[in-house]
């Protein structure tokens, strides 16, 4: 699922939003959000460029970090749209709410398993009480 989107969709939706500010708060921008920091008079040349410049060395999981400080500053619909599209990539976040909501506690690891090499060896390391 998280295949379908490439690095440089993230890249180029990350810059598209930073380069939305003024050119003097980018270079302080980028530094918050983690990225290298640079001269001022590059961001007045080009926004966009001098946010892209400081991605290109960034992988899809570093770039999802960056994308999500964005998202969670500005109203970045085509961006969190991209995010959308990754799906979790973890427990955090509303949908771990939604999953254990409806239970008190979190599932016991022995009251289910669903893989076949694990349910074997629990079946052989139990001893037979029947």
């Amino acid at each position: 699922m998280g295949d379908a989107v490439k690095p440089e969709m993230l890249r180029t939706a990350i810059a598209s939003a930073v380069g939305e500010l003024k050119s003097y708060e980018v270079p302080a921008e980028c530094v918050r959000l983690g990225l290298a920091p640079g001269e001022e008079d590059e961001a007045f040349r080009s926004k966009f460029r001098y946010v892209l410049t400081r991605l290109r060395p960034l992988a899809v999981p570093e770039l999802t970090t960056v994308a999500r400080k964005v998202v969670d500053e500005y109203d970045v619909p085509a961006l969190e749209q991209i995010l959308a599209s990754l799906g979790m990539t973890g427990v955090d976040g509303e949908f771990k709410n939604l999953i254990f909501a409806s239970r008190p506690t979190a599932p016991s690891p022995t009251s289910f398993c669903a893989t076949p090499s694990v349910t074997a060896w629990r079946s052989s390391a139990t001893p037979n009480t029947a």
